[in-house]
């Protein structure tokens, strides 16, 4: 049975660093993941990004993929918080 799946990009598309230029570039890591994921990751970078009040426009962040860690960000006072 085949597992349906979609990709899913680091960085994202919304980051100045993802997008279709990087990723002609090879800026871009693809990697197919569960159908379920994609929406589950959309979502918490939806929070992520309302949570801290990120403007993805001209303003820089920077972001690190840390595998099988809970969801979590620093502000820019140094407080840790969880998605």
């Amino acid at each position: 049975m085949l597992m349906s799946a979609v990709y899913d990009e680091h960085s994202y598309g919304s980051a100045p660093q993802g997008g279709d230029i990087n990723y002609l570039f090879d800026g871009v890591s693809l990697r197919l993941v569960p159908r379920a994921e994609g929406p589950k990751q959309g979502g918490l970078l939806s929070k992520f990004y309302s949570a801290t009040k990120v403007n993805t426009i001209g303003k820089p962040f920077s972001n690190l993929a840390v595998p099988y860690a809970p969801g979590f960000y620093i502000d820019k006072y140094g407080k840790a918080s969880w998605l």
